[in-house]
Parts: C-alpha cells; structure tokens; sequence
C-alpha cells in the first residue's frame, strides 16, 4: 500500500513540474548568461573554467552547470526548454531520494510525508523548472544528508564521496561552501570525542581518496586561480572566515558597504519560507517551523547517550545553511536550495510525530497543506507576474520573436533599460532567444537601436527610442 502511495506522490511531483512548462518556467538573464557561454563551448571547443559571477563580482559560480547544458544542447539541440526538462526530471529524482532517504535515515512514513511535501512545495517546484545551475544542489544536498549520517553512524569508508559532494557542490553554487566547516568541525569532534569514524579517516587510503575527490571536481576553478589570484580558494576562505567573525560581532572593514538592513532581509526571507512550507498563511508556516525545529532539538537531546546520530545530523543540516544565511544576510533565493531537503525532513518528523503520539487526524492537514500548495502553483501560473515572480518564459520568448521581427533581418544594438538594466547579464536572455530565433543582437555599434523595458508582468520592446 505504501508503495502505491509513493506513486502517487511522484506522478504528483511530476505533474506539477511538467504542467505548462514552455509557457510558465523561468527565464532570467542570468540563465541566458549560462545559455550563451554553453553554446559558446560547443561552437568555439574552448571550455569555461568558471561560471557566472556571484553577487560579489569578483568571485565566479563554477563551471558545472555550463558543462550540463552545453551536453545536453549538443544531443537535444538549442531550445531553451531542453535544460528545464532536465531539472524536472532531476527534481523527480530528488522527491524520490527524500522517500529512500526519510525511510532510510527515519522511517518510511517520515519518508512518504517528507516526499509528498517536497513533491508539492511552490518554492521547490518553480526551482525543479528552472534551468539554473542552483536546480541541482537538492539533489546533491539530501545525499550529502545521507553520507554524512552514515559516516558520524560509524562507516568511515564513505568520508572521500563526502569530499566529492563538497566540491560538487560549489561547484554549482559557492553559498553550499557552508556545508565544509560542518564537516570539519565534526571531524575535529570525532578526533577529540576519540570516535573510529574520524580516527580511521586519517589513514593513508581514506586520505589520498579525499584528496582525490577534492582535486578532480575543482580541477577547473584551480586552473582559473592558478591564472587569475586564487580568487576561488584561497581568497574566498578567507573572505568565508571573515563573514563569520562579523557575523560574530568582529567590525566589518567597511562598514559603510552597501548590505541589506534586517528590515529587508527578514521579511524576504519569512516569504521565502511560506513559499516553500504553505504558500497561503505566513502564521501556519512558522508555527509548523517552529514547532518542527523544537521537537528535532528534544528529539536530538533525547539521542545523546545514544550512538545513532540521526536527529542531530538532520538538526545540523537544517540550522548550519540557516544560521549562513544569515551572516551572509543576501535577498537570494540561492542561497536557500541547501536547505530544500533538511527542512522538510524536520516537517515531515513532525507531522509523524504528532500521528503516532496524540492522532492520525493530523494527516488530513497534511493533505490539505499539498492540495492548497498545488492548486495555489496551478491557479497563480506558479507565480508568476505579480505574486513575484515576473515574467515567463512565453512572454520572454514573445518579446525576442518581436525583436527579432523589428530588426527586420538587419544588425542592430540591444538596450536594456529600466530597473535590473544595469546588470551585465540583464539581456542576456534575450540575447540567446534571438540567437535561437534567427537573428541576434550586434556586439558593434549600429544604428538600429531596439529598447527592451520589463515591467511586472510585461516586456516592452521599442525601435530608436
């Protein structure tokens, strides 16, 4: 019966992540940014050694999700959709591996409830469509999640594979970085606690295949810092430290940058939450957090004694990305996809708990949670417009059809103007839909000028404005 259910639950999370994807999945610039240097790789042979730059500029995202699409664009072509196909079906992948690792971690019925809120999360489902190259990092995340379990549970042997998954990991997005101080500071733990998982890491073999697992992932970011000021190693942990320290009260060096105030940030991230809890009620969102986070504390006091780590690894993987986030204190949606899995999880605990000890009634509020998270994605076009997340991918792809028919088959500059303009990957979006379409925008100076304004919910394309 169990088994029957967990159908359910993928056809579900494939539902919701198929329907209408051509029309309403994302397209932002930064995406054409990562469109433009893939197909860039396929046409010129010469591989990017990083990706995208981050919010601080002088620091660049890795080169991982470049590799994908420019795989993926050479044996399905150049369609846009072809990359949002591909995170769907990862994004499937992942409501499946948060059953096996719920029932593996927990149980099966902390894996079946954690699997049909993950499958019918807003915010999870509009990243499961985006063709970004933070799509991945819950995939790589919950298996982290697992690893790191079985390794503070006693097997030693797994400590290389959870290496790799660090630097796939920022490879694919610098923010999941976070993850690294956790597992050092548990193996520092393990040496003092004199506990075998972390003795026997440091055995010869144990080591050279960390160190192996470290290298070949980040070969390409070494070779770009070898060249260019280790601005992706060296530099940046020593930035990572500096953030902790000021988030620990050390002054910051300039404390007359630029950042976002608490007055921005909490309310932005208190949204985010609704969107990936229940996407109707800000009051239910927190008393279900709050609540989840409790019982995983008590329940991580209640296993102390015991030698099975299992709540206290999920209440590590749920408050370390937390607490980063904000010290990093950053209005991105980027930084929260390590915490997709481990706050469901926790949910997902809750929500049984509450079954097994006071009344299984509280599985019809399960059910009604997911059914209003999909009808909410379905009614609201996945958010689209004014419930924040602007303009879709049909609209997107109507104004580069109109450029391209404006420019009547001659070269011609392309001008972003208006809010977001003054960001080097504003148009790049465009700047591949053209491409694809038939008739991109000239690097030279022309004289045909085609202005593009997004609005809220509209894209508005002028000729010599």
């Amino acid at each position: 019966m169990k088994k029957k259910f967990l159908l359910l639950i993928l056809f579900i999370g494939i539902f919701l992540r198929l329907y209408r994807l051509e029309d309403l999945m994302l397209f932002i610039g930064d995406q054409g940014w990562f469109y433009l240097q893939a197909r860039d790789m396929l046409f010129t042979g010469n591989i990017p050694l990083v990706g995208i730059t981050s919010s601080h500029v002088w620091l660049h995202q890795g080169p991982f999700w470049t590799y994908i699409l420019s795989f993926l664009m050479g044996i399905f072509g150049f369609n846009p959709v072809v990359g949002s196909y591909f995170t769907v079906l990862m994004g499937v992948a992942t409501v499946w591996l948060v059953y096996f690792m719920g029932s593996k971690i927990f149980s099966e019925n902390i894996g079946l409830i954690a699997s049909f809120l993950y499958a019918t999360s807003p915010l999870i489902v509009i990243h499961s469509r985006m063709s970004y190259h933070t799509s991945l990092i819950p995939f790589f995340s919950i298996i982290l999640l697992y690893v790191y379990h079985k390794w503070v549970n006693g097997e030693h042997k797994v400590f290389p594979f959870i290496v790799l998954l660090l630097a796939i990991l920022y490879n694919f997005e610098l923010a999941t970085f976070v993850f690294t101080p956790l597992v050092i500071a548990t193996f520092i733990y393990g040496l003092l606690k004199k506990r075998e998982w972390a003795k026997k890491v440091l055995s010869k073999r144990i080591l050279a295949m960390s160190l192996f697992s470290l290298v070949i992932p980040m070969l390409p970011m070494l070779a770009y810092d070898i060249q260019n000021g280790y601005n992706q190693t060296i530099k940046f942990g020593a930035w990572a430290i500096y953030r902790i320290a000021v988030f620990l009260g050390y002054p910051p060096l300039n404390p007359n940058a630029p950042a976002e105030t608490w007055q921005t940030f909490i309310p932005y991230a208190l949204n985010l939450l609704k969107k990936l809890l229940f996407v109707e009620s800000l009051f239910v969102t927190i008393a279900i957090f709050i609540l989840s986070i409790y019982l995983l504390v008590k329940l991580s006091r209640q296993e102390i004694k015991s030698r099975r780590k299992s709540y206290t690894t999920l209440l590590l993987f749920v408050l370390v990305p937390i607490l980063g986030y904000i010290a990093a204190k950053t209005n991105s949606e980027a930084y929260t996809l390590i915490v997709f899995p481990s706050v469901i999880m926790s949910i997902a605990i809750l929500f049984e708990y509450v079954r097994a000890k006071v009344t299984p009634a509280i599985l019809l509020v399960l059910i009604i949670i997911g059914a209003i998270n999909s009808y909410t994605l379905l009614s609201k076009d996945y958010l689209m417009g004014e419930y924040g997340y602007l303009i879709p991918y049909s609209e997107r792809k109507q104004a580069a059809l109109e450029i391209v028919e404006k420019s009547d088959g001659k070269n011609y500059n392309l001008i972003g103007v208006g809010e977001g303009s003054k960001y080097e990957s504003f148009l790049s979006n465009y700047e591949y839909l053209t491409w694809w379409i038939g008739n991109s925008p000239s690097k030279k100076d022309i004289d045909l000028k085609i202005y593009v304004t997004e609005k809220v919910d509209e894209v508005i394309v002028e000729i010599n404005k």
